[in-house]
C-alpha cells in the first residue's frame, strides 16, 4: 500500500522505504597482452584456394611445401620438424598452417619447437592430441615398397680377405723382397703391393690378398690397380681404393692366365693431363679452392645445409637429411633413389 510519501507498506502495515534502482559501474578486467604478439602469431588467416588438405595429411607432402618458391627461409626452425608437427608452409612470410585443425602460426623465433607451439596455440587440435586423423608418416609410404637388395643398391657385402696373412702392405711388400721379384717387369714392388698384390714366387705371378685373383705377364706400361680393376671388378679392395668410374679400362698386352682381351681393349688413349705441372698456389688460389670445396659439400636442393646423405645406387653425396626426404631422383644424375645412407665427417 502506497502511503503517498514514496514509502510502501508491507503486509503487516510497516512502512518500507522504496529503494531506487541504482546502476552499478561495470568493472573491466584487464587481460595482460600475450607475449611476442601471440594474437598475430595465431591469426585466423584464410587458406590459399590451391591448398588440398587431403594431400597435406601426408608428412612428405607437407615437407615439400617448404621447398616450393618462395622457399622457407627461417633457418632456426627445421622444415622436417614443422612437417612432423602437422604443419605445411603457406609460402607467405613465415606462416604455417595445420593440415588438420587449419590453425595458422607465424613469427617464429629461435628456440621455438614446432610441436610445442602447435599444442600451445591450438590445444584442441586432434592431431596434437594424437587422435586418428589420417596422418601419413614417411615410414608408411616407404614400407609399401619392397626392400631393395644390397646388390641392386651397389652395396657389396664383405666376406673378408682370402689371405689374412697378406692384409698389410708391409707383408705384401716383404713377399716381393724375399722371393726376388723380377726387375724385368718394370713395375716396382711398392706399386704392386699398393695395388693389393703379393708375389707368388713364380716368374711374375701375383695374387690379390683380398679376392684371390691371380695375374701374370706384366709389362712396364701396366698400371697394377687399373689392371686389377679390369680383371676383378668385384674385388672389394679395388672398389674401396679407386671408384669404378675413375678406373680406366687397362689390360696387359698378354692376357693374364689365359683370359682373352677384346681386340680393342688394349687401345687405351694416352693421358692428356700432365702430372708434372706443379704450379705454386697463391693465397687467392687457396681461398678459391676452399670456396669450391664448400660448394661441393653443400646440399644441391636447398643450397644451405651440408650434404650428408648419399643416394643409392648412384653413390652421389647430394642432399641434407631434410631434403633427402622429398627427393625421388638424384639431383646430380637424376637416377631413381632406392635407398640413402647418412655420412658423418
Amino acid at each position: 500500500m502506497d502511503t503517498g510519501r514514496g514509502d510502501v507498506q508491507d503486509t503487516f502495515g510497516s512502512p518500507v522505504r522504496r529503494i531506487k534502482a541504482v546502476m552499478e559501474p561495470v568493472v573491466r578486467m584487464i587481460v595482460p597482452a600475450r607475449p611476442r604478439n601471440a594474437a598475430m602469431r595465431c591469426a585466423a588467416i584464410r587458406s590459399a584456394p590451391e591448398v588440398n588438405f587431403v594431400t597435406m595429411k601426408s608428412e612428405a607432402e607437407r615437407l615439400k611445401t617448404y621447398f616450393m618458391s618462395p622457399a622457407w627461409n627461417v633457418k632456426h626452425v627445421s622444415p622436417s620438424e614443422l612437417a612432423k608437427a602437422g604443419l605445411f608452409s603457406m609460402r607467405s612470410s613465415d606462416k604455417v598452417q595445420c593440415a588438420f585443425c587449419k590453425g595458422v602460426i607465424g613469427e617464429w623465433e629461435e628456440g621455438d619447437v614446432p610441436m610445442k607451439e602447435h599444442k600451445r596455440h591450438y590445444p584442441r587440435c586432434p592431431f596434437v592430441n594424437k587422435l586418428p586423423v589420417g596422418n601419413i608418416p614417411p615410414a608408411e609410404s616407404k614400407s609399401e615398397a619392397p626392400n631393395p637388395s644390397a646388390a641392386s643398391l651397389g652395396i657389396e657385402k664383405c666376406k673378408g680377405p682370402k689371405d689374412k696373412t697378406m692384409v698389410s702392405v708391409s707383408s705384401r711388400l716383404k713377399s716381393f723382397k724375399e722371393k726376388n721379384w723380377p726387375a724385368s717387369t718394370g713395375i716396382t714392388e711398392e706399386v704392386m703391393s699398393a695395388a693389393g698384390f703379393y708375389y707368388a714366387g713364380v716368374e711374375d705371378h701375383v695374387k690379390c690378398f683380398y679376392c684371390g685373383g691371380g695375374l701374370k705377364n706384366w709389362v712396364p706400361s701396366d698400371n697394377p690397380l687399373e689392371v686389377h680393376a679390369k680383371w676383378f671388378p668385384n674385388c672389394v679392395f679395388v672398389n674401396l681404393n679407386k671408384t669404378r668410374p675413375n678406373v680406366s679400362v687397362a689390360c696387359p698386352r698378354t692376357s693374364p692366365q689365359g683370359i682373352g682381351c677384346p681386340p680393342d681393349a688394349s687401345q687405351v688413349p694416352p693421358t692428356t693431363e700432365s702430372l708434372t705441372q706443379n704450379k705454386p698456389q697463391t693465397g687467392k688460389d687457396l681461398i678459391e679452392e676452399l670456396k669450391r670445396l664448400r660448394e661441393e659439400r653443400r646440399c644441391k636442393v636447398c643450397k644451405d645445409k651440408d650434404a650428408t646423405i648419399v643416394h643409392l645406387p648412384c653413390g652421389h653425396l647430394a642432399s641434407c637429411p631434410d631434403c633427402a626426404k622429398i627427393c625421388k631422383n638424384c639431383t646430380i644424375c637424376q637416377q631413381p633413389i632406392k635407398a640413402t645412407v647418412r655420412t658423418y665427417s
